[in-house]
């Protein structure tokens, strides 16, 4: 559940849960003031400690609260200095309450390992229980442990919340916010088409960005290594053209260790390669030769149009002429005798 973390909640949604927590409040003009027990609203109503100064309408419950007003009606103010870090403040109270908050560690729970201190017990074992790798809270309902109090605390309210679709006559609800998102993607698709090439898009982030395509008047990023002369109209382009050309960053797979250029090709590789099931590669048998039987002629006697020997074609290339018109005689000679002796067996 930590992809829903990222939702924060509207203001109202605050002062209601705040409101909920705190349902008794002072009714007094200009009084903000708000109790979970009613004995603490009648407590804060009765102020029978009164500031006695002339044109003061101050009162408290507390008489130390009312000494402590007393004193800012004084010409003389005095001050506390603290004796540690000299410090001055204006009552003795704020002087003791400074001095166990800032320097008094002898009522502290110090941990060895980082030499922190910590003032509540509860911090002090959520704090070493992190440095042994053990969760102190679960979650009753999906059992998910936390270090924490505040984080399991955080935690449940995802199991109380409900999200609703905000499309118009759909009433479906969801326990998590990426279930109500993968809804909204899947059944309630919109398309949002560009109204210069007509190329849709399925989110308006995404039109507005290929929208900068069209515009005439976008500056081209150079890249500002010496000796490259490329381009870029975005610089999450450039950004990626510097890491792989000139920083030489590679993405190398865990399974085959194969290198590739992008993180994107990456992960098609090892959806093709790797997760995907191969099928078995069929050789398709060799289609029969047409000259199947026949003697195969040379490039030579194919662009001369000729039927020479092979004898023939090697003096043809040495431009031996002289050899070459003696080869043709004797190749002549050879297959008028063949001639010869093939009619002599047939009239016999």
């Amino acid at each position: 559940m930590e992809s829903d973390s990222n939702y924060e909640p509207e203001p109202e949604e605050i002062a209601n849960a705040e409101t909920n927590k705190k349902p008794h409040k002072c009714e007094y003009p200009g009084c903000t003031a708000a109790f979970s027990r009613p004995s603490r609203l009648e407590q804060h109503l009765m102020r029978p400690y009164k500031c006695k100064q002339e044109g003061c309408d101050k009162a408290y419950t507390n008489p130390s609260h009312l000494k402590r007003h007393a004193q800012s009606h004084s010409e003389i103010a005095k001050t506390y200095t603290c004796c540690v870090c000299s410090v001055k403040i204006s009552t003795l109270s704020n002087l003791k309450r400074h001095y166990n908050r800032a320097h008094n560690t002898e009522r502290e729970l110090h941990c060895m390992e980082c030499n922190v201190y910590f003032r509540k017990k509860n911090r002090y074992e959520e704090h070493m229980a992190a440095h042994k790798h053990e969760s102190m809270y679960k979650c009753g309902i999906c059992e998910k442990e936390y270090l924490s109090h505040t984080k399991l605390k955080k935690h449940e309210e995802i199991h109380n919340k409900i999200y609703e679709c905000p499309i118009e006559n759909c009433s479906k609800t969801f326990t998590k916010w990426a279930l109500m998102i993968k809804h909204k993607r899947k059944e309630h698709i919109n398309k949002y088409p560009c109204p210069e090439c007509g190329k849709e898009f399925l989110t308006k982030a995404c039109l507005r960005l290929h929208a900068e395509v069209h515009s005439e008047d976008r500056p081209a990023i150079p890249c500002p290594y010496e000796k490259c002369t490329r381009l870029y109209y975005f610089k999450r382009n450039l950004d990626q053209h510097i890491r792989r050309k000139h920083n030489g960053q590679k993405f190398i797979c865990d399974i085959c260790n194969r290198c590739l250029s992008t993180k994107q090709k990456l992960q098609n590789h090892i959806i093709a390669q790797h997760l995907s099931e191969k099928k078995p590669f069929k050789r398709k048998a060799p289609a029969p030769r047409k000259d199947t039987g026949q003697a195969k002629r040379s490039a030579l006697s194919e662009l001369t149009g000729l039927h020479l020997s092979v004898k023939a074609e090697v003096q043809l290339m040495k431009r031996n002429p002289t050899a070459l018109l003696r080869d043709a005689m004797v190749e002549e000679s050879v297959s008028e005798d063949d001639r010869v002796s093939d009619t002599s067996a047939k009239g016999a």
